[in-house]
């Protein structure tokens, strides 16, 4: 019988579920970055994880450090991962990097996770701390003169870093590169281009760029479907495909719906998944998926663009295959009166919208969002 302690679903920030939603391409790149670094390949190697929120950016990166790690074949590699604040303090910075460095020269095999210590409230950033260069010079001096295999260094919620702070960090991690493996992994929001951007460094805009949007449908139902299998329990393929669709395939509403399902079952006392669990399970999961709209609500309401959401909402539903060319968005934008590329950086870093590969059309970031746009504006 299942409990409900024995939930494997993990709706939060960054939780790692007991099954990730696989994505093959995105997987295979970041493994070829790593295996370029095992083989102890000059240079910096680096890649860039952005997508919207609760799209599986952290869980992903957790995902590639346990590699790193050694969790599957491979030569264990050092991880040191750092906060926003932490590229804004270049001590703790330095601290992680020389912790990394003198236990890798004391015989250390396998290090797990480094963190640059507890979080710290850090002061608003300035533009330039005195010493910067000089400190992380040093730092990066200890890894080169101590430091024994290759160093991975990741970085999350990257699209808040203070940017020049996040440019220092590149621009050492390039000059670090030259002389010892290594490679850089920063994931965030789609924010994160602007920070780059005005991060002073051109050493991004090499980066290998892999896109974290929503889950394909077939990786959607496993993930809703595969938890109940691995604990030897059914799930019908009818009532993983409902809950996925009702999920926009969408990581974080995944888990809420797999988290009711985990409970329906629990409750009936049943040996699987059934679509007679389907109305409960949505039922459950509706007050947390309304509690997170409301969220993304008052940040529109905040900017005083809840029109604005309401709007392009509608212009997607009207739209004959549901998506907006970008010179279609951009006349729409135009209508509300402020530069139309700062409104559009807006939408996306909310994961409001999302821009194909090749930026020619915006498709939803969550459809069901721009629905409850819609109601919510309108009532």
């Amino acid at each position: 019988m299942l409990g409900l302690a024995d939930n494997p679903f993990t709706p939060g920030a960054g939780l790692t579920p007991a099954y990730m939603g696989r994505r093959p391409k995105i997987e295979r790149a970041l493994l070829r970055l790593l295996n370029a670094v095992r083989k102890n390949s000059s240079g910096a190697h680096a890649a860039l994880l952005f997508g919207p929120r609760g799209n599986g950016k952290t869980v992903l990166l957790n995902w590639f450090e346990r590699q790193a790690n050694g969790a599957d074949d491979g030569e264990p590699v050092a991880v040191v991962r750092f906060s926003s604040r932490d590229l804004a303090d270049t001590g703790r910075m330095s601290e992680a990097i020389d912790k990394a460095a003198a236990q890798w020269a004391s015989g250390w095999q396998r290090l797990g996770r480094l963190f640059a210590g507890a979080a710290i409230a850090v002061p608003p950033f300035t533009l330039r701390v005195a010493g910067r260069g000089e400190r992380l010079a040093s730092a990066w001096r200890t890894w080169l003169e101590k430091g024994k295999g290759p160093l991975l260094l990741t970085v999350d919620e990257a699209h808040v870093s203070e940017p020049l702070a996040l440019g220092d960090f590149l621009d050492a991690a390039q000059i670090a590169g030259r002389s010892r493996p290594l490679a850089v992994v920063l994931a965030g929001t789609p924010g994160v281009i602007t920070t780059l951007l005005d991060s002073r460094s051109s050493f991004w805009s090499r980066f290998t760029t892999l896109r974290i949007g929503l889950l394909d449908d077939n990786a959607a139902r496993a993930v809703l479907a595969e938890p109940f299998r691995m604990a030897g329990i059914g799930a019908d393929a009818d009532a993983a495909a409902t809950l996925a669709e009702a999920a926009d395939n969408y990581p974080y509403f995944l888990q809420i719906n797999g988290e009711a399902a985990w409970d329906a079952v629990a409750a009936t006392e049943r040996t699987s998944l059934a679509m007679e669990h389907v109305p409960a399970v949505l039922e459950a999961a509706d007050a947390q998926r309304r509690m997170y709209y409301s969220h993304r609500h008052a940040e529109f309401r905040r900017r005083n663009q809840a029109a604005l959401a309401r709007d392009v909402a509608l212009a997607f539903r009207s739209a004959p295959d549901g998506t907006l060319a970008t010179n279609e968005l951009t006349r729409l934008l135009e209508r509300h009166g402020d530069s139309p590329a700062d409104l559009e950086d807006f939408l996306a870093a909310n994961g409001y919208i999302w821009q194909n590969e090749d930026g020619s059309a915006w498709t939803p970031g969550i459809p069901s969002l721009m629905d409850y746009m819609v109601e919510l504006t309108e009532a």
